[in-house]
């Protein structure tokens, strides 16, 4: 009887994600739902470069210190030199 009730516990522990309750998530990233997810108008010429965070700065010359993160909105730019 306990080799039954053991198995059906291990089955149901089983079937849940049990790993979920010791991996911390990440709260910091804020991710739109799809049906969220704005599309972007195509323009002819122009590459659209979306939204996001990226390092500015450089630790190999004085004038470009102090190496940080910026955020900028999305933006459209030309695919070609003007």
């Amino acid at each position: 009887m306990k080799f039954i009730l053991f198995l059906a516990l291990l089955t149901a522990l089983n079937s849940c994600n049990i790993t979920s309750l010791f991996i911390k998530k990440d709260t910091n990233k804020k991710i739109a739902p799809k049906e969220f997810v704005m599309s972007y108008p195509q323009i002819e010429g122009m590459a659209y470069i979306p939204a996001g965070w990226f390092r500015m700065g450089s630790k190999k010359k004085a004038n470009e210190k102090p190496v940080r993160r910026v955020y900028i909105d999305g933006l459209y730019l030309d695919k070609t030199e003007v």
